[in-house]
């Protein structure tokens, strides 16, 4: 009566489980535009376990979908994490013997709490970073976006060999830098006969970041907060512009110094006014750093008449 649509599925009994009998019910009816009416399981002896799928409809309105294709995305749906992990590290294009020990090193590195919240991609990025940290790294960072997230929004990474960072080191930085942390979830990756490696994910929003061109500020935020991690540069508001001028830790902190030269002598007010009214002032900065440079960076192959007369203008 063009109402119902009957669909035996037949999959390893080894892999069947409900939450993939319930996905791959959901597949069908998203591929007939209809809905999942009843879905009755059976086993036997057998080495396959079957599903009897009622899907309903309303006359003239459901699809008629390529069963092939059907077939395909619920033999990807029956994939698990590990599948995939094991997949794509087969597919990297390393010699067989390195496949065989980053396999044996990172089958049981993730745990379950970091396999439901990311992907395949994702562990291999991560991945990617725990094995370039040195011996002597207590941190390494890696700053990222998701499509969905807006103009205010991005994500890192902070990973610490040993055991986890505090949120009472980590949101110090960030407020600092003028960000605000949304959220975090951190999960220790072990491999195997080595210590764990806590990788820690941040959602970070930054309220005056609309204008901020990501791809340009993201190593210059990396390379911020490992310094204020590691003591080479403090942590203060002069940090928030490394945000607002994509500019490396460095230049933030010659503007620090500066400050501080100007506010020993007497003639600016305290370090706190400076770093807010810099921060709200963005384009001072680079002048003060423009000007910096004309006048003392060896790179500018000019005569010292030349830089009076550059620094003048």
């Amino acid at each position: 009566f063009d109402r119902f649509a009957s669909v035996l599925l037949y999959l390893p009994r080894d892999d069947y489980n409900s939450d993939l009998a319930a996905h791959a019910g959901q597949i069908l009816a998203d591929g007939y535009r209809g809905r999942v009416s009843a879905s009755y399981p059976s086993f036997s002896d057998s080495p396959l376990a079957r599903v009897h799928y009622i899907l309903g409809f309303s006359p003239g309105q459901h699809a008629d979908p390529d069963l092939r294709a059907l077939e395909a995305a619920i033999a990807d749906a029956a994939h698990t994490w590990e599948d995939r992990f094991d997949a794509a590290i087969r597919a990297c294009g390393q010699p067989p013997e390195v496949v065989a020990e980053t396999l044996a090193r990172y089958r049981n590195a993730f745990p379950a709490g970091y396999r439901d919240r990311f992907d395949v991609a994702e562990a291999l990025a991560d991945r990617q970073v725990i094995e370039a940290m040195g011996p002597n790294e207590p941190v390494a960072v890696r700053a990222y976006r998701h499509a969905g997230d807006n103009a205010l929004q991005f994500r890192f990474k902070l990973y610490r060999p040993g055991g986890p960072a505090t949120l009472a080191d980590v949101l110090p930085i960030m407020e600092n830098m003028g960000l605000k942390a949304l959220a975090e979830a951190g999960f220790p990756v072990t491999r195997e006969g080595l210590p764990p490696v806590w990788v820690h994910d941040f959602e970070i929003e930054d309220p005056r970041g609309a204008n901020l061109v990501f791809s340009e500020v993201k190593l210059a935020f990396e390379a911020a907060v490992i310094a204020v991690w590691t003591g080479r540069t403090e942590n203060d508001g002069f940090n928030r512009l490394v945000m607002e001028l994509s500019i490396p830790w460095r230049d933030a902190a010659l503007i620090r110094a500066l400050a501080r030269h100007r506010q020993q002598s007497g003639l600016d007010p305290s370090q706190r006014v400076q770093e807010e009214a810099l921060a709200a002032n963005p384009g001072v900065a680079r002048l003060i750093l423009d000007l910096f440079r004309t006048k003392f960076d060896p790179a500018i192959k000019a005569t010292l008449d030349e830089r009076r007369s550059q620094a003048a203008a």
